[in-house]
């Protein structure tokens, strides 16, 4: 939030959290654990550290969208935190979704976090 100048307490919306409450917030923060019985209608829904989902994780929530909402998935191949990342469903998503017309996949070469964080980034197990 601090990156796109936006203070928290006005964007986020905390059900039962007087502090994080307004009629204007615009963010609804959710965990994959509750997703299910859910759909999702009018979003852009930002999926994120999508390279720690299990295939199972994804097919939650990815089959909960509306047809009216916009999906972001963002992730990492090589930074996947999962005991055992073969287990991770982003890659596999990204290529199943690949080809279909109503879908951009977009690779990012930059690293905007840094040196320190791109030779990490080169660490091969």
């Amino acid at each position: 939030m601090a990156e796109i100048n936006e203070d928290p307490r006005l964007a986020l919306y905390r059900e039962g959290n007087p502090d994080f409450m307004n009629d204007n917030t615009w963010i609804k923060a959710m965990s994959h654990v509750f997703m299910r019985g859910t759909n999702i209608k009018d979003s852009t829904l930002i999926i994120d550290e999508a390279a720690n989902m299990t295939r199972g994780d994804l097919k939650k929530v990815l089959t909960r969208v509306h047809q009216s909402t916009k999906v972001i998935m963002i992730g990492h191949t090589d930074q996947c935190d999962l005991p055992d990342p073969s287990k991770s469903g982003f890659a596999p998503y990204i290529e199943h979704y690949r080809d279909e017309p109503y879908c951009k996949v977009v690779e990012l070469s930059k690293n905007f976090r840094g040196k320190l964080a791109q030779k990490a980034d080169e660490l091969i197990w």
